[in-house]
């Protein structure tokens, strides 16, 4: 939906929370934060049965660290992941899939929001009316799952710097280095504000 100019109340005195009401007001307040939504890709393989598995997640905490030298952007994860295990068993290298405004963004972002990667997966590649395509690599040194189409703005392989990863209760902070970023589209990127996908 296209944004909308807030209503604005002529402001009043501020209600502090008390320590139980805290989590609750926080997370009351962030629903009103727009948020990037990024998916996140990666691959894991068997040895023993010669079997890959592909692995995505859709993040809305995709950010940018730093620029120079080189861009260093960083994420959320909630633990347990099988798709951060992945990352860290291909020697932290994943994709990053920044989505645009395009109706496909909003399909993509669903696909892989309860890791449900193996029928997101599948429900991308049967997509009968649409462009998205996914590919899965086998060459060079990322390979991870690699979605292009409509709702992709563009595409990061980044490489995850293992001694910045923060552990914080139960989520850990991602912290990885941009090694190429693939354009695919024009636009602005997607947004999730109110529980819902927006678009500027």
């Amino acid at each position: 939906s296209a944004s909308e100019e807030p209503d604005l109340q002529h402001p009043t005195a501020p209600s502090v929370a008390s320590l139980e009401e805290l989590p609750a007001r926080m997370r009351e307040l962030m629903r009103y934060v727009s948020h990037p939504v990024a998916v996140v890709t990666a691959s894991s393989w068997n040895d023993a049965n010669a079997k890959r598995t592909n692995h995505a997640m859709t993040v809305s905490s995709f950010n940018t660290v730093s620029l120079e030298p080189c861009p260093i952007i960083s994420f959320n994860v909630r633990t347990p992941s099988r798709t951060l295990d992945a990352i860290q068993n291909q020697q932290g290298h994943f994709r990053i899939h920044v989505l645009n405004s395009h109706t496909d963004a909003y399909i993509i972002a669903d696909a892989f929001t309860r890791g449900n990667a193996h029928e997101g997966f599948e429900k991308l590649e049967k997509m009968e009316t649409s462009k998205v395509v996914v590919r899965y690599p086998d060459t060079g040194v990322i390979r991870a799952p690699e979605i292009s189409g409509y709702g992709v703005l563009s595409i990061l392989e980044c490489s995850m710097l293992p001694d910045k990863m923060v552990t914080v209760e139960d989520h850990v902070i991602v912290v990885a280095r941009v090694v190429r970023l693939l354009s695919r589209q024009s636009g602005w990127a997607l947004t999730y504000v109110d529980r819902q996908y927006r678009r500027v």
